[in-house]
């Protein structure tokens, strides 16, 4: 499991002190937004703030490497900021997979969204809210087999998305690794 959040200090302490979130049962990373807003606020530069979602979005190491250069041309400030973060923990070149494409928090973000909404309903109302229509969806119907379990349906997806993500990185890396040693 990978948890994606902010970098609050009570929710980084749960994480490190929970015994049963570390690797490879999961993972916990930072939502870039978050990174490049704070990054932002610190730096005030939004020529630097796109830079840092570029490095932080990248998937390819030399390309990221690049990005990184450019940011430490600019304002070597401003690379030391981003330096100083743990880059497993906001970059998706030094993920490992982890992130199966996922930067940010905002699905998470919306789907609270739509449940702050839902709070006020008896449980069994739920599905019946008009601003509840995650299960409505036709694209699910469509895709869940008759009779199917829609929970094993969504598991077994993230298990192969996931899968392919651990493989495209360890590729990634070995193709990076090839790379650097030429000279």
């Amino acid at each position: 499991m990978c948890l994606i959040s902010d970098r609050h200090g009570g929710l980084i302490k749960a994480v490190r002190e929970g015994p049963d979130f570390v690797s490879p049962h999961g993972v916990h990373r930072y939502c870039l937004r978050h990174v490049c807003s704070n990054f932002n606020s610190t730096i005030k530069n939004v020529v630097l703030k796109d830079l840092c979602w570029q490095a932080g979005s990248e998937y390819q190491l030399r390309k990221f490497n690049r990005i990184m250069d450019e940011i430490k041309k600019q304002d070597v400030k401003a690379f030391a900021y981003l330096d100083a973060i743990n880059k497993e923990k906001w970059t998706a070149s030094h993920d490992g997979g982890w992130r199966c494409g996922i930067l940010t928090t905002n699905m998470s973000e919306c789907i609270n969204g739509v449940l702050k909404g839902a709070r006020r309903l008896p449980s069994e109302d739920y599905w019946d809210d008009p601003n509840f229509q995650l299960v409505h969806d036709p694209t699910i119907r469509t895709v869940t087999r008759p009779g199917q379990n829609q929970t094993t349906r969504i598991h077994n997806e993230m298990d192969w998305r996931q899968t392919r993500a651990r493989q495209e990185a360890q590729q990634q890396q070995g193709d990076s690794s090839v790379q650097e040693n030429v000279p």
